[in-house]
């Protein structure tokens, strides 16, 4: 199922209603409704119950949720990573030493590298 599914379904769940989960997302309510009703066509079984308005989770969708979030999280973090590696990336330098080089010689070739690296912090 393509991820523009579960954005809807995951709005849904949080606005309770098409309209809201349409301007969460920015988009018509008659695309959020189609986006919800090609899934639950997909899935073979409805994710919300219709109710004066409102959107009430099913079960299955209820059980649906977790999968539905991890996914989210998933795209979230890649969505991040991508941000950080366009912007040079996060780069990490883990140094281990014996406590009295530590205390000694570390500060100055650690005062030595940032000065030299511009981005480094």
């Amino acid at each position: 199922m393509r991820f523009h599914k579960y954005e809807a379904i995951n709005a849904v769940f949080l606005c309770g209603t098409v309209t809201g989960a349409a301007k969460m997302l920015n988009l018509s309510q008659p695309a959020v409704s189609r986006l919800i009703s090609s899934a639950e066509t997909e899935l073979g079984f409805l994710l919300f119950d219709r109710q004066q308005g409102r959107m009430a989770p099913t079960d299955e969708a209820r059980q649906l949720r977790p999968a539905i979030l991890k996914i989210m999280e998933s795209m979230s973090h890649a969505s991040s990573l991508a941000a950080g590696l366009r912007n040079g990336g996060d780069r990490q330098l883990r140094i281990a030493a014996v406590p009295s080089l530590a205390t000694a010689v570390l500060p100055k070739a650690v005062k030595s590298f940032i000065s030299n690296i511009p981005n480094a912090s």
